[in-house]
């Protein structure tokens, strides 16, 4: 149907992520199973699909393709708080705390979006975005520094 309406009229509207995120609230209220998954994810498929439409619209790409559950990878993505329990451990919303590798640097940092996939092979992968603050500038001293960079004429 959105198809027939863009050739129809390519200067129509079409409902944008801010409308997306509206609706669901009602769409949460008529399937029940909605309200088990997690909020953000939702919110992410909505930034993704908006963001897809838009690419076709201005003729940078070509119509979206959804996900297959037969496809080679399944990936899921959320937005929410995550926080690092432990040297190895993240904690994930609905999914509790998992075993990762080399978290102990993510301290710092505020968790952004994560993404988990699942490869062909079976594994588990976690994907993190995460934000750091800006390092910190050295003052300056006013003294001057030499190299030698060694080129002979």
């Amino acid at each position: 149907m959105a198809k027939k309406r863009y050739q129809n009229n390519p200067s129509s509207h079409f409902v944008n992520e801010y409308g997306m995120n509206y609706l669901l609230k009602r769409l949460k209220q008529e399937y029940p199973f909605l309200r088990a998954s997690d909020a953000t994810s939702f919110l992410v498929a909505n930034r993704n699909l908006a963001q897809a439409f838009k690419m076709l619209f201005r003729h940078q790409g070509g119509y979206p393709r959804f996900k297959s559950r037969h496809s080679t990878r399944q990936a899921y993505t959320g937005r929410s708080v995550c926080q690092v329990l432990d040297k190895r451990r993240v904690k994930l919303p609905k999914l509790g705390g998992i075993r990762t590798s080399k978290t102990t640097r993510l301290a710092d940092g505020k968790v952004k979006c994560y993404t988990v996939c699942l490869a062909p092979t079976g594994r588990y992968y976690l994907s993190l975005q995460v934000a750091f603050e800006a390092p910190k500038h050295l003052s300056k001293t006013g003294k001057a520094v030499g190299i030698d960079v060694g080129i002979a004429i």
